[in-house]
C-alpha cells in the first residue's frame, strides 16, 4: 500500500506496484502521488526501498501493474504526469492514449498533465470524471459528453482550462471544481443546476456568471476571488443566501 501524501511532491518514474512488492490487491491511496514538479532533468525508476530523502524527482510515467486499486485523487496536482500505461494483469483499469480509465471506460480516473493542447473531448462511454482527474493539466479546453452524470470534487483544479460548459446531464456542480483555474475565464452552468459547491470557482478569471433560476443552494466562497472586483453574478432569483459569494465588492443581480 502507498499510504495518503507518501510521495507528495516527488519526482520519478513510477511503476505500481513497486518491483519486489508482492501483496495483493495493492491500494494507492489518495493524494499519494500529488504535488509533483519537475526538479531534475534526469529520471529515475522509483524504488520504494528508497529513503524520502534520496527517491528521484519527477514524476513522467505511471505504470498499472497487475492488481492494483486506486483510490480516487491519488494524483491530484501531479505536474509531471505524461502517461499511464496499463498490463495485461491488471483488470480494473485501462490506459487510452496515456489517459486512465477503469476497465469499464466509465471513469475517467486521472489525465496526463503535462499534456498540451487546446481540446480534449472525453469518451462518450464516460459516466464519471473522478475527483482530481484533471488538476494541474495544462490543457486548455475540455469537451464533457451528456453521458457524464457526476463530476468528482476539484475535478479540473489548478489546471489551463479557460473554459467549460457543463452539459445538461449534470445537476450538482462539486466543490472546489475549477478552484484555482486562473484562465478560466468563461462558465456554462446546465440549466437544471441545483447546487454550486463550497469554492467551486474561487480564483478564476471569471467576470460573469450566470446562476440558473433552479439553484437552490450556493457553498461557501464559491466564486471567492481576491483579484476580481468586477464578477457580476447573475442570481436569477435565487432566494438562498449570498453570504457564500459576496464576500469582495461582486456585483450581485438577483432578478426575482
Amino acid at each position: 500500500m502507498i499510504e495518503s501524501g507518501a510521495f507528495d511532491g516527488c519526482s520519478a518514474q513510477v511503476s505500481l506496484p513497486p518491483q519486489g512488492e508482492s501483496r495483493k490487491p495493492y491500494l494507492i491511496m489518495r493524494h499519494a502521488l500529488s504535488n509533483c514538479y519537475d526538479h531534475s532533468p534526469n529520471m529515475a525508476h522509483f524504488n520504494a526501498s528508497m529513503s524520502p530523502m534520496s527517491r528521484p524527482r519527477g514524476v513522467l510515467k505511471i505504470d498499472i501493474k497487475g492488481d492494483v486499486l486506486i483510490e480516487e485523487g491519488a494524483f491530484r496536482n501531479n505536474q509531471r504526469l505524461m502517461e499511464f500505461t496499463t498490463d495485461l494483469d491488471n483488470h480494473a483499469y485501462k490506459a487510452v492514449d496515456g489517459v486512465l480509465y477503469t476497465a469499464d471506460g466509465q471513469t475517467l480516473i486521472a489525465f496526463p498533465t503535462v499534456r498540451k493542447g487546446e481540446i480534449f473531448n472525453i469518451p462518450d462511454t464516460v459516466t464519471r470524471i473522478a475527483d482530481f482527474a484533471f488538476s494541474g493539466s495544462n490543457i486548455s479546453h475540455i469537451n464533457i459528453p451528456e453521458s457524464v452524470k457526476e463530476i468528482g470534487e476539484g475535478a479540473f483544479e489548478n489546471s489551463n482550462i479557460t473554459a467549460i460548459d457543463f452539459p445538461p446531464s449534470i445537476s450538482c456542480i462539486p466543490r472546489r471544481v475549477c478552484k484555482d483555474c486562473a484562465m478560466l475565464a468563461l462558465v456554462t452552468l446546465p440549466p437544471e443546476t441545483a447546487s454550486i459547491g463550497d469554492l467551486a470557482f474561487a480564483a478564476t478569471a471569471l467576470t460573469q456568471v450566470d446562476v440558473p433560476h433552479s439553484v437552490t443552494h450556493i457553498g461557501k466562497n464559491a466564486f471567492f476571488n481576491r483579484n476580481n472586483d468586477n464578477l457580476d453574478i447573475n442570481l436569477n432569483g435565487f432566494t438562498g443566501s449570498t453570504t457564500g459569494i459576496a464576500q469582495l465588492s461582486f456585483q450581485i443581480n438577483n432578478n426575482k
